[in-house]
């Protein structure tokens, strides 16, 4: 459950984003310690500003055990930066420029970009894990009479 106005307010009350400005948020959920090899994994300092990004390190390469699902919050500020990392991108294979995550580490290096806590989230990354989701979701509608 993400509520984007504490979002925004917590980030600016603290002065770590002037004017409401903040360039970017990314959500993050809490893993043990085994399944951080299969998660994106962010680190971050106590302001909860991401410090690296790590794809699928080993449990032993970070003490961190946040995963960064794909739900990302990119101001106008934050997509100023797209058009040159797509520039600089032009080249790579296209796994490597068409992802989310890829533009992540790119845009840490060039500004704040923030974190915020989720306390639950759903892992789509492959249709069995979409089939699971998507009956999860349906076993909760009210039922047609």
């Amino acid at each position: 459950n993400v509520r984007l106005t504490s979002l925004v307010g917590a980030r600016a009350a603290r002065g770590l984003f002037p004017d409401l400005c903040f360039p970017l948020a990314v959500t993050v959920s809490s893993l043990c310690k085994p399944a951080v090899s299969r998660h994106g994994i962010v680190e971050v300092d106590s302001d909860n500003v991401v410090t690296s990004f790590l794809e699928k390190p080993k449990p032993s390469e970070t003490a961190s055990r946040l995963a960064c699902p794909c739900f990302y919050i990119f101001t106008p500020k934050a997509l100023e930066f797209l058009s040159s990392f797509l520039e600089e991108m032009k080249d790579s294979p296209l796994a490597d420029r068409d992802a989310p995550g890829k533009f992540l580490p790119y845009l840490s290096e060039r500004m704040k970009v923030a974190v915020s806590h989720v306390s639950g989230r759903f892992d789509v990354g492959n249709l069995e894990t979409y089939k699971s989701c998507d009956q999860y979701f349906l076993s909760r509608q009210p039922s047609a009479t």
